[in-house]
């Protein structure tokens, strides 16, 4: 245990000096070439929905991406703002079971503050199925709700590894979440098909 104490504290040094312009400057081509692969896979992704999905269809999978950075601006209560805040700041001090504490504390906030915007949507579904003039079933609601909250929680923990991560590692990770994607609406569309379901 002392062991690990005395490595832990070399590894992560205990003062404000641990993001410093050096690390930084080190860490900027990781962060751009991931986000530049992540947009890239974004946009791969979207080219095969709208090439497989009907107007309708793409209707409701439009809304629910919409609905999902709607409801995390109004649902989060500022969660994204906290959390390089406080994470970077114990990361600094090489506090990494606060850490780790802070991270999972944040992660099940988010999944609480969700409950309020799912309940809603099941609150309003028959009128949003009336404005988009669609039969909008349950098997599409739980789609929705998938989505939602699957991009909502991905979000945040792409933001808390991004903290208490190397940029390197976290690159990486943008890029196997990014070719994920895409391989997967790739492999439900090879057959020249791609339900709303899949597509969610």
């Amino acid at each position: 245990r002392r062991l690990r104490r005395t490595s832990l504290a070399t590894a992560m040094p205990r003062d404000s000096n641990y993001y410093n312009a050096s690390r930084i400057r080190q860490s900027l081509r990781y962060f751009v070439s991931g986000r530049l692969i992540g947009a890239i896979g974004t946009f791969a992704a979207t080219v095969l929905v709208v090439r497989h999905l009907s107007i309708p269809d793409y209707g409701v999978f439009t809304t629910a991406i919409g609905s999902s950075i709607v409801f995390g601006l109004i649902f989060g209560l500022g969660i994204e703002r906290l959390i390089p805040r406080y994470l970077s700041e114990l990361r600094s001090r090489g506090e990494m079971r606060g850490v780790a504490l802070l991270s999972w504390m944040f992660l099940l906030a988010r999944t609480i503050l969700l409950l309020p915007a799912f309940l809603l949507i099941y609150a309003y579904w028959d009128m949003i199925a009336d404005l988009m003039r669609i039969d909008l079933d349950a098997a599409v609601y739980w789609g929705v709700i998938a989505y939602i909250g699957a991009f909502l929680i991905g979000k945040q923990s792409s933001d808390t590894l991004q903290v208490i991560l190397s940029h390197r590692v976290a690159a990486f990770a943008f890029v196997v979440d990014s070719l994920a994607r895409v391989a997967i609406l790739a492999f439900f569309s090879w057959g020249g098909s791609l339900s709303l379901i899949e597509a969610l």
